[in-house]
């Protein structure tokens, strides 16, 4: 088996056991503030050629989930999801410490499901993952909309591979 079909399956393992072991109350009773919107790819680099997701010119529907003070643990990371008609990724912030929200530069967690149904993880370190600028500055729960413009490195685990975006989210009604 190769490793893609792994990490494949090994995705599909997690989201079906999240999806059993978490009862439907509790999905129901997620009233964390979300803001809703589009990301709109405006370049690559040359080491994107081919992967998904990585077209310029591509829009896709974003949320964007903000570690909020106010009302999550401390170690609760920041979330970022994108959909497009056949990809869809979803980013963790792994330097919720030092670049709260996903402000400023830090590194991330991702998984992301191709055009083809493989899932492919992505881990950076060093603090070299994303470099994002955000506005207002800080998120808080009385934000009504969100800027948002950056790049993201290593894009689907492709070494290289930097993607730069733009996305403007507003805060979901319910």
């Amino acid at each position: 088996m190769t490793t893609r079909k792994r990490i494949a399956l090994a995705a599909a393992g997690l989201i079906s056991a999240a999806l059993i072991s978490a009862p439907g109350a509790a999905l129901a009773a997620d009233t964390h503030p979300v803001w809703e919107g589009y990301a709109t790819t405006t370049a690559a680099s040359s080491a994107c050629a081919g992967v998904d997701g990585a077209l310029v010119g591509a829009t896709y529907v974003s949320i964007y989930r903000p570690s909020l003070q106010t009302i999550d643990p401390p170690a609760f990371p920041s979330l970022i999801s994108f959909f497009h008609l056949r990809t869809a990724m979803i980013m963790q912030n792994g330097s919720e410490s030092s670049a709260p929200q996903f402000r400023g530069s830090g590194d991330y967690l991702s998984i992301m499901l191709t055009s083809r149904s493989v899932g492919v993880q992505t881990q950076t370190s060093g603090g070299s993952g994303y470099a994002f600028a955000i506005s207002p500055s800080t998120v808080t729960t009385s934000t009504p909309a969100v800027q948002m413009k950056g790049i993201i490195h290593k894009f689907a685990n492709v070494a290289g591979c930097d993607v730069s975006f733009k996305a403007i989210y507003a805060k979901r009604i319910d």
